[in-house]
């Protein structure tokens, strides 16, 4: 039944007003006679045994829930052939359904972030529970900001306790269109993740001020827009948090609350070390620039070199040692360089394009120098914006008060003092990095020369400031690799022929090429990359070679280095020295043709030629959750992942960051691949 208001339940709670009325039961403001306050009472009308068993379980749960997140039950009752009844705290304060209306339009991403981490909160605290307890009805008007700005999830109450034995939750089905998953349609197990979605849900419609594509509804035909595509400006963090929050399979989703929180809470600012502690030498020399009489001048700052030749030969033979595979018939050290006893400064000059007087910065021999062209009166963040490196790297101690910029670079902070005069337009180049100390050996099953990349730390993805950059390529996340060994080039023809001859391998869907009626297993192309093979066949045949594809994170790691740089060669656009793309040949070429646009490991053909199979499936918001540590991307998809561009993509397809994705079933002429160890 519907109470009017003035009746009394259970002698004590005068009925003031009705709240709502919805799947789940019907609210109503009320007035404790006893202790004198007002409070909220739930009413559930299911009158069955059952329901009422299942009523008097859960409220003795629900009662000793303490969380400031979270209103209070502080009493329960039924009332025979009329329902059953849970009396909450009232919480003072305004929904969130009702500021939404307020504002008409999208509410600030700060604010609904800050409100949203507190649910987080109580979310973990109720799942927490044991058995755990299920909210299913996360949404913007259960969501009360109090007016010291608290926010607390409210109507938390009937037939919600999560039953470990059938692996769902006992009760009522009810759902709220745009805010219930899939799975509380019926069609599923419901579980702690299904608040993860409604949380989900209830943030898109606060950013966006539209509700979200009911999801039995996305099922049929209607996709979810992407956040960022209703509301630029929002951060890609927070985008890419909130469709992996919005999936419609509950294992790709958060799997917790917390989790779901780290990833909707701001990283820490970046620490930058007082420039007291650094050492800057800063000297003018003299050189023969575009324009004469303007001064070159270098500052050069201490760098120590990291690689120690002793220390990598033993760990070479130790990962050596610790291979399953029959050992490599070759292995050799390339352009290796003495440590120095003691630390070093270095500097070597860079040309200038424009003409514009330089400041060339020479940091670690191992990492990249960086030439910076800058006019009198710059600021660092017009600095910054020029050269297109991240914000977040950038310091300016003095700013509009004295021509200097601190740039912290590689854990390094480099003093730029700026030109006095009027210079050209303020542009930056990366120069390339000079080979570093390679490893090599031979695969004895193929004949492939694979190429060591050490451990470490590097930077993937892009980050804002590229506007070029795709939405799945963001954000810029640092990312932790183990050793390994990749393939220099991309598998040939040959290679591949060798494991059909071995029954290692099925022989590619076609034989010809785009221009060639006759290309594999015509001896005029052994050399040049194997095409028409799927993600399937390439990873068949790494698997005959004893290796195996490489994840998208060591693709990239291999092919951009430890600096960020644009393209395998470095920053400058491809040119027909650097690779083969744009269709400029019309076709494959044989691999390794490019030696110019060789990565700063020296691994070949990492961009252009033909783009490659990677081991991840695709997820479009996967750098947002990364784990630091080797990340093997998605446990399942639909997609695998395709890197590098190929002869046929044009420039923009050939950066270190681009990302392609496909059926793992496909062929094509423009796709192949490299294995790795």
């Amino acid at each position: 039944m519907v109470l009017t208001t003035g009746d009394v339940l259970h002698n004590r709670y005068r009925v003031a007003k009705l709240l709502a009325q919805g799947g789940f039961g019907t609210l109503y403001r009320a007035w404790d006679l006893s202790l004198s306050r007002p409070c909220v009472v739930k009413e559930n009308l299911a009158a069955s045994s059952d329901a009422q068993r299942q009523f008097l379980r859960e409220a003795k749960i629900l009662a000793n829930l303490s969380h400031e997140n979270l209103p209070r039950v502080t009493d329960y009752f039924l009332i025979q052939n009329q329902g059953q009844y849970l009396v909450m705290d009232y919480v003072e304060g305004q929904d969130l359904d009702k500021v939404l209306e307020d504002r008409g339009g999208p509410l600030s991403e700060d604010r609904v972030l800050g409100w949203c981490r507190q649910i987080c909160d109580a979310l973990t605290y109720l799942h927490s529970q044991k058995p755990p307890v299920i909210h299913r009805d996360v949404k913007p008007a259960n969501i009360r900001i109090t007016p010291e700005g608290k926010a607390v999830l409210v109507d938390f109450g009937i037939a919600k306790v999560y039953d470990a034995a059938s692996k769902t939750t006992q009760g009522a089905q009810a759902v709220s269109p745009g805010y219930s998953p899939y799975e509380q349609y019926g069609k599923g197990k419901t579980d702690a993740r299904t608040d993860i979605y409604a949380l989900g849900a209830t943030i898109y419609a606060l950013l966006t001020a539209q509700e979200p594509v009911e999801s039995i509804q996305r099922v049929v035909k209607d996709p979810l827009p992407p956040p960022r595509q209703l509301i630029p400006g929002l951060s890609l963090r927070t985008s890419a948090a909130l469709m992996r929050a919005l999936q419609m399979d509950p294992s790709q989703r958060f799997q917790s609350a917390a989790d779901f929180k780290l990833a909707i809470t701001p990283p820490p600012p970046v620490q930058v070390p007082p420039l007291s502690s650094v050492q800057v030498l800063n000297q003018p020399v003299a050189v023969h620039a575009g324009r004469e009489g303007l001064p070159w001048v270098w500052i050069s700052a201490v760098g120590v070199l990291l690689l120690v030749i002793v220390i990598l030969i033993g760990q070479i033979a130790l990962g050596q040692s610790s291979q399953k595979a029959e050992p490599p018939s070759q292995v050799g050290l390339i352009s290796t360089t003495a440590a120095p006893e003691a630390a070093v400064t270095t500097s070597a000059p860079l040309s200038s394009p424009i003409g514009a007087a330089a400041l060339t910065v020479a940091v670690d021999p191992t990492l990249t120098p960086l030439a910076y062209f800058v006019q009198s009166g710059d600021t660092c963040s017009e600095i910054a914006e020029a050269f297109g490196v991240r914000v977040r790297d950038i310091v300016s101690q003095n700013e509009g008060l004295a021509p200097d910029c601190a740039v912290l670079y590689a854990g390094q902070v480099l003093l730029i003092p700026q030109n006095e005069g009027p210079l050209a337009t303020p542009a930056f180049i990366r120069s390339p990095t000079p080979q570093a100390a390679a490893v090599t050996q031979v695969s004895s099953v193929d004949g492939m020369r694979l190429i060591y990349i050490p451990a470490g730390e590097f930077l993937m993805g892009s980050d804002g400031l590229d506007r070029d950059a795709e939405d799945i390529a963001q954000p810029a996340h640092k990312v932790y690799l183990s050793a390994y060994w990749i393939d220099q080039t991309e598998i040939t023809n040959s290679m591949y022929q060798q494991c059909v001859e071995a029954g290692g391998c099925e022989p590619p869907a076609e034989a010809f090429s785009r221009t060639r009626d006759q290309y594999f297993g015509d001896p005029a192309f052994a050399d040049y990359p194997v095409i028409y093979t799927s993600w399937n066949a390439a990873e068949s045949y790494c698997r005959w070679a004893n290796r195996r594809l490489p994840s998208e994170a060591e693709w990239e790691k291999a092919a951009r280095g430890m600096d960020g740089r644009m393209y395998p060669w470095g920053d400058a656009p491809p040119g027909a020295r650097l690779a083969n793309f744009g269709e400029m040949l019309g076709d494959t070429s044989q691999v390794g043709a490019f030696p110019s646009g060789a990565s700063p490991f020296g691994v070949l053909d990492m961009a252009g030629n033909v783009a490659e199979w990677v081991a991840d499936w695709f997820g479009a918001d996967f750098y947002a959750t990364s784990p630091y540590k080797d990340p093997k991307g998605p446990q399942t998809g639909d997609f695998r992942m395709i890197r590098g561009g190929s002869w046929f993509n044009p420039a923009r397809g050939l950066r270190t960051t681009s990302r392609l994705w496909n059926y793992p079933d496909l062929t094509s002429d423009t796709i192949g691949f490299r294995c790795a160890r």
